[in-house]
């Protein structure tokens, strides 16, 4: 439904400038510690969140789909003093693609978080150039199993890994369709 996956982007867009946001906790903006397992970069209530998905019908750049999440980040930059942007980054299934769009995004030091990328291979392949660049990446839609085995230490989702819906599936099938 179209509606669900618009609804799932601006949870995905909103959690990531709140992650990074709550690092922002002094008034003077201020650098914060680290998380003792992480390496993330210190924060300043400022910047960009690339949004790693496709162009296209329900990609970074469909101009409805971007636009709520504009209304929502404007909203929370209005409530939260904050002056966070957007930079749309145009990656779908392609990994080579991928590598090539996080090497562009970690030489900007705007850059704060990605929502991206949208599959369980791309975000493979970029994971550790995020990682070394110390930014937090949330997923709408990668859902393989071992991308949250601790390998991969700033990605984050928000859909049940493969492992889990996997069997969830199988059982309703079998007790609520009875096949």
């Amino acid at each position: 439904d179209v509606l669900v996956i618009r609804a799932a982007f601006l949870v995905v867009v909103m959690g990531v400038v709140a992650v990074v946001a709550g690092a922002c906790g002094s008034s003077d903006g201020g650098e914060q510690p680290a998380s003792s397992t992480t390496a993330f970069k210190s924060i300043n209530c400022d910047g960009t969140v690339a949004v790693m998905l496709p162009y296209g019908r329900f990609g970074a750049t469909d101009s409805v789909q971007m636009n709520w999440a504009r209304v929502s980040l404007d909203k929370f930059n209005q409530d939260h003093n904050t002056l966070f942007t957007f930079e749309p980054s145009n990656v779908d299934f392609d990994p080579e693609a991928g590598v090539s769009e996080a090497k562009r995004i970690v030489t900007n030091p705007n850059v704060i978080g990605v929502v991206g990328p949208k599959t369980s291979v791309v975000t493979k392949a970029v994971g550790p150039i995020f990682d070394a660049a110390g930014l937090v990446y949330v997923s709408p839609s990668a859902t393989n199993a071992t991308l949250t085995d601790g390998k991969l230490k700033g990605f984050y989702r928000v859909v049940a890994s493969d492992a889990l819906q996997g069997p969830r599936i199988a059982q309703f099938i079998e007790e609520e369709l009875k096949p």
